[in-house]
Protein backbone atom coordinates (compact mmCIF):
# COMPACT_ATOMS: atom_id res chain seq x y z
CA UNK A 1 0.00 0.00 0.00
CA UNK A 2 1.20 4.04 -0.70
CA UNK A 3 0.81 5.01 2.21
CA UNK A 4 1.51 8.57 0.69
CA UNK A 5 -1.43 8.45 -1.63
CA UNK A 6 -4.15 10.74 -0.91
CA UNK A 7 -7.33 9.81 0.03
CA UNK A 8 -10.38 10.96 -2.35
CA UNK A 9 -13.77 12.03 -0.95
CA UNK A 10 -15.24 9.79 0.76
CA UNK A 11 -19.31 8.86 1.32
CA UNK A 12 -19.51 11.62 4.35
CA UNK A 13 -17.74 14.07 2.05
CA UNK A 14 -20.11 13.67 -0.31
CA UNK A 15 -22.83 14.01 2.22
CA UNK A 16 -21.48 17.44 3.08
CA UNK A 17 -21.05 18.14 -0.52
CA UNK A 18 -24.03 17.92 -1.56
CA UNK A 19 -25.17 20.64 1.48
CA UNK A 20 -23.53 23.00 0.12
CA UNK A 21 -24.68 21.96 -3.60
CA UNK A 22 -28.17 22.52 -1.90
CA UNK A 23 -27.66 25.79 0.40
CA UNK A 24 -24.60 27.84 -1.33
CA UNK A 25 -21.67 29.32 0.65
CA UNK A 26 -20.88 28.67 4.15
CA UNK A 27 -18.54 29.23 6.52
CA UNK A 28 -16.68 26.10 7.41
CA UNK A 29 -17.82 26.76 11.40
CA UNK A 30 -21.52 26.62 9.88
CA UNK A 31 -21.21 23.98 7.45
CA UNK A 32 -19.55 21.68 10.53
CA UNK A 33 -22.61 22.57 12.85
CA UNK A 34 -24.48 21.31 10.04
CA UNK A 35 -22.85 18.21 9.35
CA UNK A 36 -22.17 17.55 13.12
CA UNK A 37 -18.40 17.30 12.47
CA UNK A 38 -15.66 18.86 14.51
CA UNK A 39 -13.51 21.16 12.94
CA UNK A 40 -10.58 18.97 12.57
CA UNK A 41 -12.99 16.61 10.32
CA UNK A 42 -14.33 19.39 8.83
CA UNK A 43 -11.40 20.58 7.23
CA UNK A 44 -10.08 17.34 6.26
CA UNK A 45 -13.15 17.21 4.42
CA UNK A 46 -12.95 20.20 2.42
CA UNK A 47 -9.38 19.23 1.45
CA UNK A 48 -10.41 16.39 0.10
CA UNK A 49 -13.13 17.67 -1.81
CA UNK A 50 -11.00 20.79 -2.90
CA UNK A 51 -8.44 18.72 -4.21
CA UNK A 52 -10.97 17.02 -6.42
CA UNK A 53 -12.38 20.37 -7.54
CA UNK A 54 -15.28 19.92 -6.30
CA UNK A 55 -15.63 22.41 -3.32
CA UNK A 56 -14.05 26.19 -3.75
CA UNK A 57 -12.98 28.30 -1.45
CA UNK A 58 -13.55 32.23 -1.09
CA UNK A 59 -10.98 34.10 1.14
CA UNK A 60 -12.53 36.71 3.19
CA UNK A 61 -10.64 40.42 2.67
CA UNK A 62 -7.13 40.65 4.41
CA UNK A 63 -7.44 40.77 7.63
CA UNK A 64 -10.42 39.19 8.12
CA UNK A 65 -9.92 35.97 8.28
CA UNK A 66 -11.84 32.85 7.31
CA UNK A 67 -13.46 31.67 4.06
CA UNK A 68 -16.90 30.74 2.52
CA UNK A 69 -16.91 27.20 0.74
CA UNK A 70 -19.06 26.38 -1.66
CA UNK A 71 -19.72 23.71 -4.19
CA UNK A 72 -17.80 24.08 -7.82
CA UNK A 73 -20.01 23.27 -10.97
CA UNK A 74 -18.26 20.02 -11.03
CA UNK A 75 -19.28 19.48 -7.28
CA UNK A 76 -23.03 20.35 -8.31
CA UNK A 77 -22.78 17.44 -10.47
CA UNK A 78 -21.16 14.97 -8.61
CA UNK A 79 -23.60 15.35 -5.78
CA UNK A 80 -26.08 14.78 -7.46
CA UNK A 81 -27.84 17.35 -6.59
CA UNK A 82 -30.71 19.71 -8.58
CA UNK A 83 -29.47 22.91 -8.00
CA UNK A 84 -28.06 25.85 -9.50
CA UNK A 85 -24.10 25.99 -9.84
CA UNK A 86 -21.75 29.16 -8.71
CA UNK A 87 -20.77 30.31 -12.03
CA UNK A 88 -18.11 32.39 -9.81
CA UNK A 89 -16.86 32.92 -6.09
CA UNK A 90 -19.55 35.15 -4.53
CA UNK A 91 -18.91 38.78 -3.94
CA UNK A 92 -18.10 40.32 -1.03
CA UNK A 93 -21.14 42.61 -0.96
CA UNK A 94 -22.89 38.91 -0.77
CA UNK A 95 -21.54 37.40 1.80
CA UNK A 96 -23.56 38.15 4.84
CA UNK A 97 -26.64 37.34 3.29
CA UNK A 98 -25.42 33.96 2.53
CA UNK A 99 -23.78 33.36 5.45
CA UNK A 100 -27.20 33.80 7.00
CA UNK A 101 -28.47 31.71 4.34
CA UNK A 102 -26.70 29.33 5.51
CA UNK A 103 -27.01 29.60 8.82
CA UNK A 104 -30.76 29.20 8.74
CA UNK A 105 -30.45 25.83 6.69
CA UNK A 106 -28.10 24.53 9.62
CA UNK A 107 -30.70 25.38 11.76
CA UNK A 108 -33.11 23.48 9.94
CA UNK A 109 -30.71 20.34 9.07
CA UNK A 110 -29.77 19.68 12.84
CA UNK A 111 -33.29 19.78 13.68
CA UNK A 112 -34.27 17.40 11.26
CA UNK A 113 -36.48 19.27 8.93
CA UNK A 114 -36.54 18.96 5.36
CA UNK A 115 -36.30 21.97 3.37
CA UNK A 116 -35.23 23.24 -0.12
CA UNK A 117 -32.12 25.53 -0.03
CA UNK A 118 -31.41 28.65 -1.85
CA UNK A 119 -29.67 26.75 -4.75
CA UNK A 120 -32.36 24.55 -5.41
CA UNK A 121 -35.38 27.18 -5.13
CA UNK A 122 -33.05 29.26 -8.10
CA UNK A 123 -34.12 25.77 -10.48
CA UNK A 124 -37.45 25.90 -9.11
CA UNK A 125 -40.52 27.76 -10.90
CA UNK A 126 -43.27 26.71 -7.90
CA UNK A 127 -41.75 29.21 -5.63
CA UNK A 128 -41.55 31.74 -8.01
CA UNK A 129 -43.36 34.61 -8.37
CA UNK A 130 -44.12 38.25 -9.78
CA UNK A 131 -44.02 41.46 -7.74
CA UNK A 132 -44.80 44.79 -9.14
CA UNK A 133 -44.40 48.31 -6.94
CA UNK A 134 -44.34 51.99 -7.33
CA UNK A 135 -41.36 53.52 -5.93
CA UNK A 136 -40.53 57.35 -6.67
CA UNK A 137 -42.83 57.53 -9.29
CA UNK A 138 -41.35 54.62 -11.58
CA UNK A 139 -43.28 51.41 -11.91
CA UNK A 140 -40.60 48.43 -11.14
CA UNK A 141 -41.21 45.02 -11.38
CA UNK A 142 -39.02 41.38 -10.92
CA UNK A 143 -39.48 37.74 -10.38
CA UNK A 144 -39.17 36.73 -6.50
CA UNK A 145 -38.35 33.83 -4.58
CA UNK A 146 -37.83 32.88 -0.68
CA UNK A 147 -34.40 32.05 0.29
CA UNK A 148 -34.99 28.99 1.80
CA UNK A 149 -38.48 26.62 1.97
CA UNK A 150 -38.80 24.42 5.24
CA UNK A 151 -41.16 21.40 5.96
CA UNK A 152 -42.38 21.93 9.73
CA UNK A 153 -45.02 19.84 11.69
CA UNK A 154 -47.48 17.88 9.77
CA UNK A 155 -45.46 18.33 6.66
CA UNK A 156 -46.92 22.07 6.14
CA UNK A 157 -44.51 24.63 4.00
CA UNK A 158 -42.92 27.67 5.40
CA UNK A 159 -41.04 30.05 3.21
CA UNK A 160 -38.17 31.55 5.03
CA UNK A 161 -37.24 35.00 4.10
CA UNK A 162 -33.54 36.32 5.25
CA UNK A 163 -33.66 40.32 5.59
CA UNK A 164 -30.85 41.96 6.61
CA UNK A 165 -30.90 45.03 5.33
CA UNK A 166 -34.66 47.33 4.58
CA UNK A 167 -36.02 47.22 1.12
CA UNK A 168 -37.90 50.17 1.23
CA UNK A 169 -41.59 50.11 2.38
CA UNK A 170 -42.92 49.90 -1.35
CA UNK A 171 -40.79 47.45 -2.46
CA UNK A 172 -41.46 45.17 0.59
CA UNK A 173 -45.19 45.64 0.42
CA UNK A 174 -45.04 44.04 -2.57
CA UNK A 175 -43.04 41.01 -1.10
CA UNK A 176 -45.52 40.60 1.52
CA UNK A 177 -48.46 41.07 -0.45
CA UNK A 178 -46.96 37.84 -2.41
CA UNK A 179 -46.71 36.36 0.44
CA UNK A 180 -50.63 37.01 1.61
CA UNK A 181 -51.31 35.42 -1.68
CA UNK A 182 -49.50 32.76 -1.42
CA UNK A 183 -50.88 31.96 2.24
CA UNK A 184 -54.37 32.48 0.81
CA UNK A 185 -53.93 29.88 -1.64
CA UNK A 186 -52.37 27.34 0.46
CA UNK A 187 -49.01 27.56 -1.31
CA UNK A 188 -47.42 27.93 1.86
CA UNK A 189 -48.97 27.30 5.86
CA UNK A 190 -46.67 30.17 7.53
CA UNK A 191 -43.75 32.41 6.40
CA UNK A 192 -40.57 33.40 8.71
CA UNK A 193 -38.33 36.44 8.47
CA UNK A 194 -34.74 36.29 9.49
CA UNK A 195 -34.29 40.05 10.12
CA UNK A 196 -30.30 41.55 10.70
CA UNK A 197 -31.74 44.16 13.23
CA UNK A 198 -34.58 45.66 15.63
CA UNK A 199 -34.93 48.06 12.79
CA UNK A 200 -35.28 45.83 10.15
CA UNK A 201 -38.05 43.81 12.62
CA UNK A 202 -40.10 47.03 13.10
CA UNK A 203 -40.23 47.89 9.59
CA UNK A 204 -41.66 44.12 8.96
CA UNK A 205 -43.90 44.61 11.69
CA UNK A 206 -45.58 47.40 10.77
CA UNK A 207 -45.72 46.77 7.15
CA UNK A 208 -47.43 43.31 7.89
CA UNK A 209 -50.25 44.72 9.87
CA UNK A 210 -51.31 47.10 7.14
CA UNK A 211 -52.12 44.16 4.55
CA UNK A 212 -54.33 41.76 6.63
CA UNK A 213 -54.37 39.76 9.56
CA UNK A 214 -52.83 36.63 7.91
CA UNK A 215 -49.41 38.79 8.36
CA UNK A 216 -50.31 39.80 11.69
CA UNK A 217 -50.73 36.55 13.55
CA UNK A 218 -49.46 32.69 14.11
CA UNK A 219 -48.44 31.95 10.47
CA UNK A 220 -46.16 34.93 10.39
CA UNK A 221 -43.53 35.55 12.11
CA UNK A 222 -40.06 37.74 12.38
CA UNK A 223 -37.11 36.24 14.23
CA UNK A 224 -33.55 38.40 14.63
CA UNK A 225 -30.48 36.82 12.72
CA UNK A 226 -28.90 36.76 16.11
CA UNK A 227 -31.21 34.86 17.79
CA UNK A 228 -31.09 32.13 14.86
CA UNK A 229 -27.45 31.96 15.47
CA UNK A 230 -27.39 31.49 19.25
CA UNK A 231 -29.70 28.75 18.88
CA UNK A 232 -27.53 27.41 16.25
CA UNK A 233 -24.58 27.42 18.77
CA UNK A 234 -27.31 25.73 21.24
CA UNK A 235 -27.42 23.05 18.55
CA UNK A 236 -23.57 22.27 18.08
CA UNK A 237 -22.66 21.74 21.64
CA UNK A 238 -25.66 19.14 22.39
Amino acid sequence: MNKGRAVGPGRRSVEGLAWLARVGPSSAETWATAMRWASSTTASHAQRLERAGLLGRAPRHKGQGGALLYATSLGVQFAGVEALPLRRPPRAVNWPHLEACAQMAAYLTIRGREMLGPRELLLDEHWVGELEWTERGESRGRRHRPDVVATIEGGRSMAIEVELNAKSPERLRAVLGLYLGWLSEGRVDSVLYVAGAGRERRLLAREAQKLGPELAGARFGVQLLNEVQARLADGAER
